[in-house]
């Protein structure tokens, strides 16, 4: 299916609302595949997926695939089971239709279609210009004329056989002719071409090549054309078709809405009915559970003739407007539409799935939803994925962003529900510290890229400190523990290097605190301080692990007995003895407590010695 889609974000629509210009616009074509048996016509329409449409036609001696002229879209190259079909004599490519004679077998027909400019239904065809002879391979380019349009060539060309007819115009063509020509005893094939391009080139193989620049007149239901030799018409309808005025329809069989014939005088008038359309569109409700609902804009002449009923003139779009809530959300365009349609609401839920080259999923970026050079959606995404709807269906080109940096892009068509993976130009790097002259990897420390308007920070986890998303290029790094700077440096990340291993001097203290009598004390706090300054708990053993530390002096301090200085080069161990003799009922018994215990004794003693001696001496009265 080919959708245009003019969109903003869901948002910009809500705030915009009442500008019409901001609206989201989606369109999709159809084409009529007319097929004649030999006896009959028979119509039939089918979407057009992709540019491309794919057809059986069984028992058909022609068949037409034709879009009305309103439409974008055009026909531009035929293939016949898999093979490019070359055109014989009413056959070939006219602006919006293309002619295929067939055998009456079964095949499978595929018609490849391009974007073009819409024209009306009818036009009058001239060549006021001289015809020109081509020699060689020539490029001919069809000059503008002020006041008509440029429709192409008429090109006369001889060749030896049919099967140089398609190697020599390097564009479609229709065959409005065709006859064998005898030179010097010699047969050869001579056709009569019209080329629907206002550039084109003429190769060899060819006898003989002439072409002649062709101007068109548009018109409603009447064309009148300037008395030039060369004078034909041309009308493409959705309905049966008259016309009076004009020669035999030169199209094979005679197609009952596609005409193409000389005309003899000035003018050629068509009579045609109106293109009734019943169409129905299906109720649904979008995202966040909001109904949508809608109304039918008909093109200019077209008038309602009851709830789902529908005529229409020559212009054949249709524009279905949505809306969800009360806010209108997207103006759904239907070229060439069957006579009966159902429309199933266009929107869908987009999921991006935001990676970088390794996978893992970007945490901080921005994306834009782009079609045809247009923002439809823009946003963040968190946690590697970000979702919009309701999204109209369509082809679009999302742009992912980490600050103002590029770093993805992926184009997609939306048709249903879809997550779609984007992989961007960024990686995961990943920072690991070996601790110098010491052997293994830090478990744990601080890492900060900066630069170029980027920050990241990454804590250390099993000895390695990840960082995602970041896009290529040079970066200042920094490296820190505990709050200390280990190293600083500059660091140039690509797709083949983004994995940074520094050895740094980081060692490890453990401390054993003991009595004075060399048993281990329990529940004493450590603090170390110095270039960093950490804090633990001694077990039953005395001990405490401080962890790993930057090279340095530090001073430790046993609470409530004193400190000692480490100067710290490697991995330490060292034992603190602290002026503990032993624990009473929970509290430590300290040397100079039993120093000023065996003072009072002393005393005691020597106070008991004195009173001992002064009873011995008693003197009587």
């Amino acid at each position: 299916m080919r959708a245009h889609l003019l969109a903003a974000s869901i948002a910009a629509i809500i705030a915009l609302s009442a500008v019409a210009a901001a609206l989201p616009r989606s369109e999709v074509a159809y084409a009529e595949v007319l097929l004649y048996d030999g006896k009959k016509w028979v119509s039939r329409y089918y979407l057009v997926k992709g540019g491309v449409l794919t057809f059986r036609a069984v028992g058909a001696r022609v068949a037409v695939v034709r879009l009305d002229t309103s439409s974008m879209m055009r026909p531009y190259a035929a293939f016949v089971d898999g093979r490019p079909y070359v055109p014989g004599r009413g056959a070939g490519m006219l602006w919006h239709s293309y002619t295929l004679v067939l055998d009456g077998g079964v095949h499978t027909v595929t018609v490849k279609f391009e974007l073009s400019p819409p024209i009306y239904p009818f036009t009058g065809i001239f060549a006021p210009l001289p015809d020109k002879e081509a020699g060689g391979e020539t490029k001919v380019r069809v000059p503008p004329l002020p006041g008509f349009g440029r429709a192409g060539a008429r090109v006369t060309v001889i060749v030896p056989g049919p099967e140089e007819l398609g190697r020599v115009i390097d564009k479609p063509f229709f065959v409005y002719n065709e006859s064998v020509v005898t030179v010097v005893g010699k047969q050869f094939r001579a056709y009569q071409l019209i080329v629907p391009y206002a550039n084109f080139t003429i190769k060899p193989p060819f006898i003989y090549a002439s072409y002649t620049p062709l101007y068109y007149v548009e018109s409603r239901r009447s064309v009148v054309v300037p008395p030039y030799k060369f004078r034909a018409a041309y009308a493409n309808y959705p309905e049966p078709i008259s016309v009076e005025g004009g020669g035999p329809n030169l199209v094979a069989a005679n197609p009952p809405h596609v005409y193409f014939g000389m005309i003899n005088a000035s003018s050629a008038s068509f009579e045609t009915r109106m293109h009734r359309v019943n169409l129905l569109v299906s109720e649904a409700e979008a995202c966040g559970g909001k109904r949508l609902s809608y109304k039918v804009i008909l093109p200019p002449g077209g008038k309602q003739v009851d709830t789902h009923v529908f005529d229409l003139a020559e212009n054949t779009s249709i524009t279905v407007r949505f809306y969800y809530g009360s806010v209108a959300v997207l103006d759904y365009v239907i070229d060439t539409p069957p006579p009966s349609l159902i429309v199933n609401p266009p929107f869908y839920r987009l999921k991006l799935l935001v990676y970088d080259s390794r996978g893992h999923p970007l945490y901080r970026a921005r994306y834009v939803l782009y079609n045809v050079g247009s923002p439809a959606a823009s946003g963040q995404v968190v946690n590697g994925s970000a979702e919009i709807c309701p999204l109209p269906e369509g082809f679009y080109t999302v742009a992912v962003y980490v600050a103002d940096r590029l770093v993805g892009k992926r184009s997609f068509t939306l048709e249903s529900d879809a997550e779609i993976p984007v992989v961007t130009e960024t990686t995961t790097v990943k920072v690991r510290v070996v601790r110098l002259n010491a052997g293994g990897f830090l478990p744990s420390f601080n890492v900060t890229l900066s630069g170029g308007g980027l920050a990241y920070n990454a804590t250390a986890s099993g000895g390695v400190a990840e960082v995602s998303g970041v896009p290529y290029g040079k970066y200042n790094v920094t490296v820190s523990l505990l709050g200390a700077v280990l190293y600083r440096g500059q660091v140039e990340v690509t797709p083949a290097n983004s994995e940074f291993t520094y050895a740094l001097p980081v060692y490890r203290l453990h401390v054993k605190v003991l009595t004075a009598l060399d048993q281990p004390v329990s529940g004493a706090r450590v603090t170390v301080k110095g270039p960093v300054s950490v804090s633990g708990v001694t077990d039953e053993e005395g001990r405490v692990d401080l962890g790993y530390l930057p090279r340095g002096d530090y001073t430790v301090y046993v609470e409530g007995a004193g400190s000692v200085r480490v100067a710290l080069r490697g991995d330490t161990y060292r034992v603190v003895k602290t002026d503990i003799l032993f624990f009473a009922e929970g509290r430590p018994v300290r040397t100079w407590h039993a120093a000023a215990a065996a003072v009072v004794l002393l005393l005691a003693l020597v106070y008991v010695a004195s009173r001992r001696g002064r009873r011995g001496r008693v003197v009587e009265v």
